[in-house]
C-alpha cells in the first residue's frame, strides 16, 4: 500500500494535510482530509450546496458539500471557489456564523455528516431526501466515536465537475420522464378497448324490434331476432323513452369510438415523447412574467398556480370567478379549458406571443379542469379547449360562454395526480 500527500496549495517546508489511500487491486482512490481545519471562507451558491474553505495557516483546500441527488456527498475542488450564480440569501448569515470556526471531528451515517466545531457546536449535513438542509446544532443525534478525518469523494476540477453534475441532472431527468411516459403507455394498452359496433347493434336491435320490447321501470327486456335466446335486459334511466334509449345506444357508440382515436393518437404521441427524450434535455425557467395587471395577487375567488416552466394557470371556482378567468384575466392567445360533457371550472393557461405550450403542459391544464370539477364515473373524460379569442360571453348569464371553435382532449385523470399535487403543494 502506497501513502502519498496531495497538499492543494503549500509551501515545500508546509506539513501534508492530506492524503489519499491508494490499494493496488482496487480502481477506486479514497480521499482524506485530516483535522483539525479551520473555516477560511465560505460560499453557498444554491440552496442545495455548500463551499467551504478549510486548512491551517499554510494549507488551504476548497471542500463542497452537496445536500441533493444527484452526485450528494462531499467533494474536494482542485482548483479555485465553486462558481455560482448570485447567492443563496442565507449565504451571509451562514458565513457570519461559521467563519473562524475549527472542525475538529466527524460523525457520518448515510446521507448525514455532522461536524463538531471547537466551541462545542455541530454543524449537520443532511442530503435525505425529507430531511436535506443545513443546520447549526447544540448537540450531535449521531453516536460513536468522533473520526479524525473527513472522507472525499474523487477530486474534481470545477468545470470538469459542474459539467458531470450537469450530466447526471440531465440523465436523471430523462429516466423519470420515460418512466412516467411507459406507465402512462402501459395504462393505455391495458384499458378497456370498448365495443362501439356492439352498441350499435344493441341499437338497431331495439329499434327493429321496438313492438316486441317489454318495458319495466329500470330495464328494458329485448327479445333476440329469432326468439330463441333469453331477453337482454337494458339499462333504463328514469322516464326515458324507448327511442331516447335507442339514441343514447349511438351516442354511446361515436363516444367509444373517438375514446379509442384518442387512445391510439396518445399512444402514439407517449411513443414519440419516449424516443425524443434521449435527446433533450430538462426545460428551464425561461418564460417571462406577464406584464399588466394579470401579473398581480390572482382575484378574490381564482386560483393560480405556475407550471414548472414558468407558465401561470388560472383555475375559477364558481360562475362569477370562471367569467372573471375568462373575460377579464383571459388574452386572446391565452388557452382556455372546460370539461365537455358537463359543469366545471374554466381554465385557463397563459400563453406568450408566438410560444408553443408543450402537449405535455396542455394535458395538465385540461386534467386541472377535471381536478376542481365535479368527478366522473368514468376513469378517462373530454375536455374541450381553445383559443382565448373563440370564446364570447352569454349576456346575463356569468360563467357559460358560446364556444365557436373548439378542440377535445382525452384525459385520464389518474396520469396527472402526482403532478397536480406537486402545484398544489408549491
Amino acid at each position: 500500500m502506497a501513502w502519498f500527500g496531495l497538499p492543494a496549495r503549500s509551501r515545500k517546508s508546509d506539513p501534508i494535510h492530506w492524503f489519499s489511500i491508494c490499494s493496488p487491486i482496487a480502481s477506486s482512490v479514497s480521499l482524506s482530509l485530516l483535522l483539525p481545519l479551520r473555516i477560511q471562507g465560505l460560499r453557498r451558491p444554491q440552496d442545495d450546496a455548500l463551499h467551504l474553505q478549510l486548512g491551517s495557516r499554510r494549507t488551504h483546500v476548497h471542500v463542497l458539500l452537496l445536500m441533493a441527488k444527484p452526485m450528494a456527498g462531499v467533494y474536494l475542488l482542485t482548483d479555485g471557489p465553486f462558481k455560482g450564480s448570485q447567492p443563496h440569501g442565507s449565504q451571509g448569515p451562514w458565513r457570519h456564523r461559521l467563519v473562524g470556526k475549527t472542525i475538529i471531528g466527524l460523525r457520518q451515517a448515510p446521507g448525514l455528516w455532522e461536524l463538531a466545531l471547537e466551541e462545542g457546536q455541530v454543524l449537520a449535513l443532511n442530503w435525505r431526501r425529507r430531511q436535506a438542509g443545513l443546520r447549526l446544532q447544540d448537540h450531535s443525534i449521531l453516536g460513536g466515536d468522533w473520526q479524525s478525518s473527513l472522507p472525499l469523494e474523487t477530486p474534481y476540477p470545477t468545470e470538469e465537475f459542474l459539467a458531470k453534475r450537469r450530466q447526471e441532472q440531465v440523465d436523471s431527468w430523462r429516466a423519470r420522464e420515460q418512466g412516467r411516459i411507459s406507465k402512462q403507455m402501459d395504462e393505455l394498452r391495458r384499458a378497456d378497448p370498448g365495443d362501439p359496433e356492439g352498441l350499435r347493434a344493441f341499437g338497431q336491435r331495439l329499434s327493429s324490434l321496438r313492438h316486441q320490447v317489454t318495458q319495466e321501470t329500470e330495464v328494458f327486456l329485448l327479445p333476440s331476432f329469432d326468439g330463441e335466446a333469453p331477453a337482454d335486459r337494458i339499462d333504463r334511466r328514469r322516464g326515458e323513452s324507448l327511442q331516447d334509449r335507442v339514441d343514447r345506444f349511438y351516442k354511446e357508440a361515436r363516444r367509444e369510438e373517438r375514446r379509442q382515436k384518442g387512445r391510439a393518437d396518445r399512444l402514439e404521441h407517449l411513443q414519440a415523447r419516449w424516443v425524443a427524450i434521449e435527446g433533450e434535455e430538462p426545460p428551464r425557467r425561461t418564460v417571462q412574467p406577464a406584464a399588466g395587471p394579470a401579473r398581480g395577487r390572482a382575484e378574490k375567488g381564482v386560483r393560480r398556480y405556475c407550471l414548472p416552466s414558468g407558465r401561470d394557470v388560472f383555475v375559477g371556482k364558481d360562475a362569477s370567478s370562471n367569467h372573471r378567468v375568462t373575460f377579464g384575466l383571459g388574452r386572446g392567445r391565452d388557452l382556455w379549458f372546460h370539461r365537455r360533457n358537463g359543469p366545471g371550472p374554466h381554465v385557463l393557461l397563459r400563453r406568450g406571443k408566438g410560444e408553443t405550450v408543450p402537449e405535455e403542459e396542455v394535458h395538465l391544464a385540461a386534467a386541472l379542469a377535471l381536478r376542481f370539477g365535479p368527478r366522473g364515473t368514468e376513469p378517462q373524460e373530454e375536455v374541450r379547449w381553445t383559443e382565448r379569442r373563440f370564446l364570447d360571453p352569454v349576456p346575463g348569464q356569468p360563467g357559460k360562454v358560446l364556444v365557436r371553435e373548439e378542440r377535445v382532449l382525452l384525459v385520464n385523470l389518474s396520469h396527472f395526480q402526482a403532478a397536480i399535487e406537486n402545484l398544489l403543494n408549491r
